[in-house]
């Protein structure tokens, strides 16, 4: 069993320019070193583990099985000092750096663009990552430390992540002006169960809540069509098709379209959440006291 070998961090770089490269000589011009340099690192590196790395019976080396097994974990172990070295530089300047946020549908269309607007000029050297993603899945690559934030409904279990508020907004029915209830003040839950509706997709926030509201009331919708795209929705809803159900917002709606309060009141918490104990890059902290800062303006 081998025991702890005291490997060098220059060793391993040159074994990954030379598996990269299938050759001394190239590795070593890329590196700017000379070609018995790399030679002496890699003889030294085997001898240490006991192995052979390379296959160099041929005209062009290549790795041996047990290179392959090695460059695995060398590849592994070499993200993690890059990760690491980007964190402390992070932690010492603020001049670039990236932000990753997945945004629901539901605030793409009107809330995260102007924050989007404000915070770019404040801060013009920090990147924004963005995706739009459905409910679901925006938890998920939250989850899976794919991105630093979501901004989406409140998720019910909130063991794992920190949670800040952004707004809240109550559900309204959204109809052609032709419809007979686009004058009213309000428009029944029940009233629902005759209305053909096209909703956002079965994995969004909406439709969840929706469909346990009209079960409360012994009914199912009349789910004509699902999409993530509010432009589709709208589009349907403009075209008489059907009715959406979506938290009162500021959308962009065509002229024939209008909402309605719901009845009774379904209120939604929209939030940005980050997951408990992880790491924020320096970017990441600044994007998030901005929004702290933003909310706070708002009042």
């Amino acid at each position: 069993m081998l025991g702890v070998i005291p490997l060098e961090f220059r060793q391993l770089e040159y074994f990954l320019a030379v598996s990269k490269l299938n050759s001394f000589t190239l590795a070593a011009n890329t590196l700017f070193v000379t070609q018995p340099t790399i030679t002496t690192a890699i003889r030294s590196l085997e001898d240490e583990l006991g192995i052979k790395l390379f296959d160099r019976s041929q005209k062009r080396i290549c790795l041996t099985v047990e290179g392959e097994v090695f460059l695995t974990h060398v590849q592994h172990v070499m993200e993690n000092v890059s990760t690491a070295l980007s964190e402390m530089n992070d932690l010492k300047v603020l001049g670039r750096g990236f932000v990753r946020i997945v945004v629901s549908p539901l605030l793409m269309s009107n809330f995260f663009p102007s924050v989007y607007f404000s915070f770019k000029k404040e801060f013009p050297s920090l990147e924004i990552q963005i995706r739009e993603e459905s409910f679901r899945t925006a938890q998920k690559l939250l989850e899976n430390d794919e991105v630093d934030f979501a901004l989406l409904p409140t998720p019910r279990n909130t063991l794992s992540v920190d949670l800040i508020k952004l707004f809240s907004a109550d559900f309204a029915i959204y109809i052609n002006k032709s419809h007979p209830s686009a004058n009213s003040n309000n428009f029944v839950i029940t009233d629902i169960k005759d209305e053909p509706l096209v909703l956002c997709s079965e994995d969004s926030f909406v439709q969840e809540m929706l469909i346990n509201e009209c079960a409360k009331n012994d009914f199912k919708p009349k789910l004509l069509y699902s999409s993530n795209h509010l432009a589709s929705l709208f589009g349907l809803v403009e075209a008489n098709v059907g009715a959406t159900v979506l938290p009162k917002q500021n959308y962009y709606l065509p002229d024939s379209v209008t909402s309605v309060p719901l009845l009774p009141a379904i209120p939604v918490d929209f939030c940005l959440a980050n997951k408990k104990n992880r790491y924020l890059s320096n970017a990441a902290q600044t994007f998030l006291n901005f929004i702290k800062q933003h909310i706070k303006n708002r009042g």
